[in-house]
């Protein structure tokens, strides 16, 4: 109960050091650009390696996947799947299906807060996980 903001009142959420550095408006937009820009895949091609991963200083681990279709067949937009910050032991940054060119960085902001509580396991079964679907 100690800080649980209403989810429309994103201004009200604290700013502590938790969160990340000035540049992630920077960081943001240049992941955001990348999945956008991103060849098209279908779902399967998806599924079987065609996410792109992106390591950068300021972003380690970056998973995206193209525009293409969904599993039903319709179209979808480029999304984030998931980021690992660079702090320490690394940071999960979920984005679950959510289209990359209507992220903001107070998405990519809250991502990371909600991540800072993941153990190392689960960041290193994630980018395992990862790692072994690629063919």
């Amino acid at each position: 109960m100690t800080s649980h903001p209403a989810p429309q009142h994103h201004a009200t959420e604290p700013a502590p050091a938790a969160t990340p550095s000035a540049s992630d408006t920077a960081i943001a937009a240049r992941v955001f650009k990348m999945a956008a820009s991103a060849p098209p895949c279908d779902w399967h091609d998806c599924d079987s390696g065609g996410r792109i991963v992106v390591n950068t200083p300021d972003l380690r681990y970056v998973v995206i996947v193209p525009a293409g279709r969904d599993e039903t067949g319709q179209p979808r937009p480029a999304y984030i799947q998931h980021a690992i910050l660079p702090t320490p032991g690394g940071q999960v940054a979920p984005f679950p299906r959510v289209p990359a060119d209507t992220h903001t960085t107070a998405a990519l902001r809250a991502a990371a807060l909600r991540a800072r509580d993941l153990p190392d396991p689960i960041v290193a079964a994630i980018v395992a996980k990862d790692r072994a679907a690629k063919p």
